[in-house]
């Protein structure tokens, strides 16, 4: 146990664990620590290091562990509960980007905090947004099978290149004011 201000300069090894009580503690070059207990507010003046599958590790049962093994960096929540990532600035927004395909980095996902929208991009390019009545999708939407359970409106041509297929009693309507029907 340190009490008291203490400075620690050169290389200071130690096996096992040192208990710091106070604040006041300035340990330069210390290395080979199994365990640091520092009660209280600690603040570094430069980098921490750590080594491939060092943790650091949050909450009375280490829950959150920060880490890097080597060849990739997780952030692992091991108990019951959600990650939350939040952004508490007001009209700010929580960004996530990756590799654009040329060396630069470019928006993927992106939750608008000023417009209330989740934005989905391709190496950078808008293709989904979310809005108050639903979604925009800029480009083609392609996918396995089509389930619509309200109306459609489609502005523009339809291009069928397969059968309609209608069930009995299904219609299809012609003219401004429904004037032709087909149905059987």
């Amino acid at each position: 146990v340190v009490a008291g201000v203490s400075t620690f300069t050169g290389t200071v090894n130690i096996d096992g664990a040192l208990d710091i009580g106070v604040a006041g503690v300035d340990v330069e070059g210390l290395t080979n620590l199994d365990e640091l207990i520092v009660a209280g507010v600690s603040t570094f003046q430069t980098h921490v290091h750590l080594g491939d599958s060092d943790e650091l590790r949050f909450g009375a049962g280490d829950d959150l562990k920060i880490y890097h093994n080597g060849s990739t960096s997780l952030i692992d929540n091991t108990t019951v509960g959600s990650i939350a990532i939040r952004q508490l600035v007001d009209d700010a927004d929580v960004v996530l980007q990756s590799d654009d395909g040329s060396g630069g980095v470019a928006d993927y996902i992106r939750c608008d905090g000023s417009e209330g929208e989740v934005r989905l991009y391709h190496y950078g390019n808008e293709k989904l947004n979310t809005k108050s009545d639903g979604v925009d999708i800029t480009g083609e939407l392609q996918c396995d099978s089509l389930d619509v359970d309200g109306g459609v409106d489609i502005t523009g041509t339809v291009n069928f290149h397969n059968n309609v297929s209608l069930q009995d009693s299904d219609i299809l309507y012609f003219g401004n004011g429904n004037d032709m029907e087909i149905y059987h």
